[in-house]
């Protein structure tokens, strides 16, 4: 039953068991690949959809979800993103795994050039959109810069390219790194500050050249509500405000060692100084991003949760029974 691998899978992990537990993940995702229909293996190059909502289904999705989870852990980024974009072609309308939270540090933490093509690829394409549904408000459709890690890492994914920029490559530019990082800065001010507190900066001297104080000060007076605003409604507001900073705050914890380089830091700073020059507070969050307040913020920690010792709940007995393979059992599918 891959439902029960997938609970053993996941206690072994917080009894710090990750031999086992990656054994049991494995079995359990083999169970699902070999029951699959033909049409469904990734070689058929068939495009469909899965029904997360349905309970057949939902294991499936854990059981993935928990493969990207631990391949992260393990520093396995490029595993971690193969899987995170399997998971988003499923359902790409609801995301209900969550994935678009941190799929973007996956492919800017694996350092290669064609997942930054891809990132760039992903947001330009405008193909993959933020739905959300409620009965009081509404529905509401978003982008992905609507997202805040979505905003900078385009910026960040622009950035890198254009060091390695050939002309037969310009053609997947739709603008400078530089415009992607100052629309972001407009749009979330609030995440330049947090950047760098979490990389230990300096905010409160003053250089020739860098002046944080007075920056940051300007950054926070964009960030207040449009109470000015005719369609300014308080509560959307503070709902989608509030999933924003939960997003922000997650990319932040992530990704802000990929933001401390002393070039990366200048050309943050030079950017915030545009920014503010312009003279334009902080457009409402969408209300598309209140989807993702449901979710949990240790989903994708860097970390597996252990148990206390006195609250070890596996038998080791029953684990290594289940760890037992018999060579001679057939496939229940045959090839």
């Amino acid at each position: 039953v891959p439902e029960a691998l997938l609970q053993l899978a996941k206690v072994a992990y917080q009894t710090n068991r990750k031999q086992e537990g990656l054994a049991l993940l494995r079995r359990s995702l083999w169970i699902y690949e070999c029951s699959s229909l033909n049409s469904f293996l990734p070689q058929q190059r068939v495009r469909f959809f899965l029904d997360s909502n349905l309970q057949e289904n939902k294991a499936f999705f854990d059981a993935l979800l928990q493969l990207v989870k631990v391949s992260s852990i393990a520093g396995c980024m490029r595993t971690a993103l193969s899987v995170s974009r399997y998971l988003l072609s499923m359902d790409p309308l609801r995301d209900p795994t969550g994935v678009l939270l941190i799929m973007d540090y996956y492919a800017l933490s694996t350092m290669k050039e064609e997942h930054d093509i891809f990132l760039i690829t992903m947001v330009e394409s405008d193909k993959i959109r933020i739905y959300y549904e409620d009965k009081e408000v509404g529905n509401s459709v978003g982008k992905l810069l609507d997202m805040p890690n979505w905003a900078y890492a385009y910026a960040m994914a622009l950035f890198r390219f254009e060091k390695s920029i050939d002309s037969s490559k310009s053609s997947v530019r739709n603008m400078t790194s530089t415009e992607a990082l100052v629309s972001a800065i407009q749009t979330f001010p609030s995440i330049v500050e947090q950047l760098l507190v979490k990389n230990d900066q300096d905010i409160f001297g003053r250089s020739m050249e860098i002046d944080w104080t007075t920056l940051l000060n300007a950054l926070r007076s964009m960030d207040s509500p449009p109470n000015n605003d005719s369609k300014y409604d308080a509560v959307v507001y503070h709902a989608s405000k509030s999933a924003c900073d939960l997003i922000s705050k997650h990319f932040v914890e992530r990704s802000c060692k990929l933001w401390a380089g002393t070039d990366i830091l200048k050309w943050l700073h030079n950017a915030a100084v545009e920014a503010v020059s312009r003279g334009e507070n902080a457009t409402c969050p969408s209300k598309a991003l209140q989807r993702y307040s449901r979710f949990e913020h240790q989903t994708f920690d860097t970390r597996e949760q252990l148990l206390p010792d006195e609250a070890n709940p596996l038998d080791p007995s029953l684990l290594a029974m289940c760890l037992v393979v018999d060579q001679n059992r057939r496939r229940f599918l045959r090839r």
